[in-house]
C-alpha cells in the first residue's frame, strides 16, 4: 500500500495522549499488515545510505545526482522517514522553495507510482492510533486532520475507528483510577469521564465503564 487536508482554515485542537500501562494490552499487538511504501526502495531511490543519521523529521540531504531532480529527492527522503499526506508532501516541497508548478507535477508522479495515497495513509493511522495507542474515534479524527488528510477520506475510514472493544475502554478506565484512590466516587466519575473523552472516547460505553471501575475501586 502507499501513504494521504483539512480544508483551509480549519484547526482542531491536538488530542492531549495520556500514558497506558501495560495491562491494556492483553493480547499481543498484531503488525500493520499494509504497506505505505517501500522504505528501503524510497532509499535508493534518493540515494540515501541506510547509515545516515536521521535528523528529526527528515534524512540527511546530499546534492541531487544528475538522474535525480532536487524535487523528487527532497520527496523522497521525506517519504523514507516515513508515510506523508499529498499535502504533507507538497508542503514539504514549498517550505525548501521549490516552484508550485514542479510542486504539483512532482507529487502528480509520487502518486502516480503508488509513492503517494491518502487513503492508505488514512487507514494505517486508524490501525496504529487504535492498536497502540488505544485511542477512541474523535481522537482519531483530529489526528487524521493534523496530518493533512482529506476529509473526504477521514469520513470513509473514521467508521473503522468506530468499532471500539468494550474492554479496552474499561481497562483504560481501570488503570487511570489507580491514581485516583482517596477521591470521592462522583470526583473519580468525573475525572474518568474526561481522561475517556481526551482518548477520543464517548457514549453510553464510556458511562458503563467508568460505573464499573469506581464500583471495582
Amino acid at each position: 500500500m502507499a501513504s494521504h487536508t483539512p480544508t483551509e482554515g480549519e484547526e482542531m485542537a491536538e488530542v492531549i495522549s495520556f500514558p497506558v500501562s501495560e495491562s491494556t494490552t492483553e493480547k499481543p499487538v498484531q503488525e500493520w499488515p499494509g504497506k505505505l511504501i517501500d522504505l528501503a526502495q524510497a532509499r535508493e531511490m534518493a540515494g540515501v545510505s541506510i547509515d545516515e543519521p536521521n535528523l528529526g523529521d527528515e534524512l540527511v540531504e546530499s546534492e541531487p545526482t544528475s538522474e535525480i531532480t532536487p524535487a523528487r529527492q527532497i520527496a523522497l527522503r521525506t517519504l523514507a522517514v516515513r508515510g506523508r499526506s499529498v499535502a504533507e508532501v507538497k508542503q514539504k516541497l514549498r517550505d525548501r522553495g521549490i516552484e508550485e508548478s514542479v510542486v504539483e507535477e512532482e507529487v502528480s508522479r509520487l502518486v502516480t507510482e503508488a509513492l503517494l495515497n491518502d487513503f492508505d495513509l488514512a487507514e494505517q493511522l486508524v490501525w496504529s492510533l487504535q492498536e497502540h495507542k488505544k485511542l477512541g474515534p474523535v481522537a482519531i479524527r483530529h489526528a487524521l486532520i493534523k496530518r493533512k488528510i482529506p476529509s473526504a477520506i477521514i469520513h470513509r475510514v473514521i467508521p473503522q475507528a468506530s468499532d471500539v472493544e468494550p474492554d479496552v475502554i474499561e481497562q483504560l478506565a481501570r488503570d487511570r483510577i489507580r491514581s485516583m484512590s482517596g477521591l470521592e466516587p462522583e470526583v473519580q466519575k468525573r475525572r474518568l469521564v474526561g481522561f475517556l473523552a481526551r482518548r477520543g472516547y464517548s457514549g453510553s460505553e464510556v458511562y458503563r465503564a467508568v460505573d464499573r471501575a469506581v464500583g471495582e475501586a
